[in-house]
């Protein structure tokens, strides 16, 4: 395929396909780069897939010069590419000038915060993207509030995947204010960013969990209450449109969520219950009082009904200011039980953190002891070679009195040479017997 096809791109393009699959081939930056020209003038492709081909950061730069003059194409992957800062802040500026791309998937990038910015400069005056997919690069507190202020002023927008990155405190504060100011975003991903403290994420997925535009949130591992926060929204819709009755609904989940999360869902039912029934009393009453006051095509506008209708309005009003109340309640206790819940992570943490602690002073001890006793070993190895060696000495001066004994008895050297062997084998045995009577101390001399 490297060698044939995308040296001819027009091979690959012939017969005007809308789609162009080419994830995984390794086609390298060479090879981007002729594919990208090639697509400058091109009239029929739709979506191409160029996902882990090490394209680096020259495929990156070509391909966004081909957005540039391109009016077609709609979808783009290029993630696992490497295509680095500077292949961010090339597709960054094609993102300016192109109003036909609406879906761009740039995760495991290497796309640091210089690219990062650069995008949301750009989303900020784009209007056609819908779908944008950064996870897995290396965008820090930096690229996440400028994406955070491009989110609070862009409406096009989607889809948003921030996912496994840098992210800490400052970006993910960020973007937790932006979303509440901004009601078009569907789908935010944000999970895995661990630089941001527990405690941060709380508060995030409070301000979040307001926003009634989101379908689909991850913030936590397993946070069961910002995967209900889709269905919580889609359910208001669907109860205000009156097109079909979703109380089941609502008990089904009522009944598979665990506690926190369940009293969440319970408060939010009732709330949901208690407005709609407000609007829809509200206007039962204005039908009831536009035909009271038209009757035969005459005003009927009597005291009595004008006072009738008042005090139903104070009355109205002041259920709202009781329901309104009991909700602000709920709220701050709601905010208490996750204040406690802050406070007992903290006590907890504290509590391990010192059994760590506890924990490595006992093992500092015992790697001490550890070591006194490799000291004393090796003392005792010392004691133990120099002993031999005094074994070794006390050896050799036994043999050389032997010898100076031999020589004052014999008066020769070697005292055996001129004896005949029979008494020298019992002279010798007589000489030994003696020498070791004499290292027992127990031969006295004659």
């Amino acid at each position: 395929m490297e060698g044939s096809g995308l040296q001819q791109p027009n091979l690959l393009l012939k017969g005007n396909p809308g789609e162009l699959h080419l994830g995984g081939r390794y086609i390298g930056p060479d090879n981007a780069t002729i594919l990208a020209a090639s697509l400058r003038h091109n009239r029929s492709l739709k979506k191409l897939y160029l996902w882990g081909n090490s394209i680096g950061e020259q495929g990156g730069v070509a391909l966004a010069e081909t957005l540039q003059q391109n009016a077609v194409l709609h979808g783009l992957d290029i993630s696992e590419n490497d295509i680095g800062d500077a292949g961010g802040v090339a597709l960054a500026d094609a993102l300016r000038h192109n109003s036909t791309l609406q879906q761009l998937y740039l995760s495991k990038n290497r796309i640091g915060d210089k690219g990062g910015v650069a995008l949301a400069y750009a989303l900020r005056q784009n209007t056609s993207l819908k779908v944008l997919y950064l996870l897995d690069n290396m965008l820090g507190d930096e690229a996440a509030v400028s994406l955070a202020d491009a989110v609070r002023h862009n409406t096009s927008l989607k889809i948003l995947s921030l996912r496994d990155n840098l992210l800490g405190d400052q970006g993910g504060l960020a973007l937790a204010d932006a979303l509440q100011h901004n009601t078009s975003l569907r789908e935010l991903y944000i999970r895995g960013n661990r630089r941001i403290e527990e405690e941060t994420l709380i508060q995030m997925r409070e301000w979040i969990l307001r926003n009634e535009g989101l379908r689909k949130v991850d913030i936590l591992d397993e946070d069961d209450e910002c995967k209900l926060v889709w269905r919580r929204n889609q359910w208001r819709e669907r109860e205000r449109e009156g097109e079909e009755d979703v109380e089941h609904l609502w008990e089904a989940e009522l009944n598979s969520c665990s506690g926190g999360v369940g009293m969440m869902m319970l408060m939010e039912k009732k709330k949901m219950t208690m407005m709609l029934r407000q609007e829809k009393a509200l206007k039962t009453k204005e039908n009831k009082t536009s035909i009271l006051l038209t009757v035969n095509g005459e005003d009927a506008d009597s005291d009595i009904q004008q006072q009738e209708h008042q005090h139903k309005r104070k009355k109205g009003r002041r259920k709202k200011e009781s329901f309104i109340k009991s909700e602000e309640e709920m709220m701050v206790q709601r905010t208490q039980e996750l204040r406690m819940l802050a406070a007992e992570n903290a006590r907890l943490t504290k509590q391990l953190e010192e059994e760590i602690a506890a924990r490595e002073e006992k093992l500092c001890a015992k790697e001490k002891e550890m070591a006194d006793l490799h000291s004393r070993l090796a003392g005792h190895q010392e004691l133990k070679k120099s002993m031999k060696q005094r074994m070794k000495k006390q050896e050799a001066e036994m043999q050389q009195r032997m010898m100076n004994r031999m020589l004052m008895l014999f008066g020769k050297e070697d005292p055996w040479t001129e004896i005949p062997p029979c008494e020298a084998t019992v002279i010798k045995e007589n000489f030994d017997r003696k020498e070791n009577a004499l290292g027992k101390g127990t031969f006295a001399r004659g």
